[in-house]
Formats: C-alpha cells, structure tokens, sequence
C-alpha cells in the first residue's frame, strides 16, 4: 500500500488530469492544490514515474498510468 503522501499525489493529479481537455495535470496546480512548492511536486513526479505509476513530459503535465490509476482509486 501507498503512502499517504503517494496516495493525495496520485489522487490530485487524476482529478486535475480528469478535468482537463489535455487529460494532463499541471505541476502548478498540484502543487497548488496540495499546498506544496513545484519542486516537491516535480521530485515526487519523478518517484512516481520510477515506479511506474506516472508519465510526464519535459515542461508538460503528468498523467497517470492504468496502474496509478489504479492506486488512486483504491
């Protein structure tokens, strides 16, 4: 099981990622939503997409993959 930490990240970016016509969240409004700097998102972005549960684009948004997906909702 996820952290609680690991759980909010993966349920925020899912909700923005739903509501967005580019089905990505921005680093900006996680970091917002979450009241957390874009440096702590953009370092836990890159824990998540280590461990499989995250794709980002270089200076784009992040979505989550089946498995993120997955973990978020459970």
């Amino acid at each position: 099981m996820a952290s609680e930490t690991v759980e909010n990240y993966l349920k925020t970016i899912d909700n923005l990622a739903r509501e967005s016509v580019t089905g990505e969240a921005a680093v900006s409004g996680i970091a917002t939503l979450l009241g957390v700097t874009k440096g702590s998102v953009s370092s836990m972005i890159r824990k998540l997409s280590a461990a499989g549960l995250a794709v980002a684009e270089p200076y784009g948004g992040v979505r989550l993959t089946p498995q993120g997906r997955k973990a978020a909702s459970d």
